[in-house]
């Protein structure tokens, strides 16, 4: 064999076994740092990304099942022990909506104010059920629909809702609908996200590595996160636009309509609600969607304390307990504006104690199937 023929041979020999290797480190790699599932869902087009999975009315929810380090949802994706559909005469049962506030982000699952208040509850001599029905990234829209859906038919003695900063965005997001429409597009399915990337990661998980982690090319990341994926960018506010927007009122009329048809519809089966304002540390603001380097605190902290006032106004109208979350307002409490630390959760579930205690009772004397 000529010896440049031979030369050659071996290059590509060596080539490929180096790219062999590279291929190799690059699965020991994901294995290593990934979740489980997440090559999967970066090589095959699935309706689940993570702790989040796609939903034909809601857009997306938490994934069903998911369990990971001290995270886990029941198989219906409350971030919560399960709860059979039927009541257990003599338990209570009281439910939480909302967004990442209620969900807990950053704490473990015994840590959130739900499962807190629930045993606070047992303490008294009282057994509960919680439910931890909050989603990150979701709004008063989103809780409407929770509440019909998933909520009501559970047959909850009483509800918590914790609605205000997640909706500061819409109501700053251009060509505005009350129903959030221009905001999120709830017929977004991330089943369909960079679906021809995923077919070239299955023989190359380097080229995944490389291609996820920089969003090189015309791979985007934020598609692979419902609650980026599903969010309008095209409406995206400029600065002087949010702040702007930020001082017309009537971009705050949905929040407490929506809140009062829970409230309302609640009552009407029998179900307590009490309401809880939102925390707004604004040293400690972060958003994914309107980051303070881009100049957006002031409009979002303007919609937030606007929407307090909003919920505080409703519980007057309405006769509800009205929660004072944004009491809460500091770093002794929060990781940053608006997500309680374990201490937070710990104050707030304090904090809901009495109300829930008076309108359990309330509920409960009105419901004689459900009482011991």
């Amino acid at each position: 064999m000529p010896k440049l023929a031979a030369n050659l041979i071996l290059a590509v020999v060596a080539f490929a076994l180096e790219l062999a290797i590279m291929e190799g480190a690059g699965r020991a790699w994901v294995a290593w740092r990934w979740p489980p599932n997440r090559a999967y869902q970066m090589t095959h087009s699935t309706p689940t990304r993570g702790a989040f999975e796609s939903h034909p009315t809601l857009g997306y929810m938490s994934t069903r099942g998911f369990d990971l380090r001290e995270r886990r949802h029941d198989d219906r994706g409350f971030r919560s022990d399960p709860v059979a559909d039927e009541r257990i005469p003599g338990v209570a049962r009281f439910a939480a909506l909302g967004g990442s506030t209620v969900y807990g982000s950053y704490v473990s699952n015994d840590e959130t104010f739900t499962i807190v208040l629930r045993d606070l509850l047992q303490e008294r001599g009282l057994s509960a059920e919680a439910i931890n029905a909050g989603v990150p990234g979701w709004t008063s829209r989103e809780s409407v629909i929770s509440w019909e859906e998933r909520i009501r038919p559970l047959r909850p003695d009483a509800i918590i809702l914790m609605d205000g900063r997640n909706d500061a965005f819409p109501q700053l997001w251009q060509h505005y609908r009350p129903d959030y429409s221009h905001y999120r597009d709830v017929g977004y399915q991330v089943v369909n996200s960079n679906a021809k990337w995923k077919k070239r990661f299955r023989w190359s998980y380097v080229l995944m590595v490389l291609v996820t982690r920089f969003g090189l090319f015309d791979f985007d990341p934020r598609a692979e996160h419902p609650l980026y994926g599903s969010v309008r960018w095209e409406n995206k506010p400029t600065v002087i636009q949010a702040n702007a927007s930020s001082l017309q009122p009537e971009r705050g009329e949905a929040l407490p309509a929506n809140l009062r048809r829970i409230a309302l519809d609640a009552r009407r089966h029998g179900v307590a609600t009490i309401l809880v304002t939102l925390p707004h540390w604004a040293e400690g603001y972060r958003s994914g969607t309107l980051p303070e380097r881009e100049g957006y605190l002031d409009a979002v902290m303007t919609r937030v304390h606007a929407n307090n006032d909003a919920v505080r106004t409703l519980g007057r109208e309405l006769g509800i307990p009205v929660i004072e979350g944004a009491s809460l307002s500091s770093s002794d409490f929060l990781f940053d504006d608006c997500h309680y630390n374990a201490t937070g959760h710990r104050r707030l579930a304090a904090a809901l104690l009495p109300a829930l205690e008076r309108v359990l009772a309330t509920s409960r004397s009105s419901r004689p199937e459900l009482r011991q």
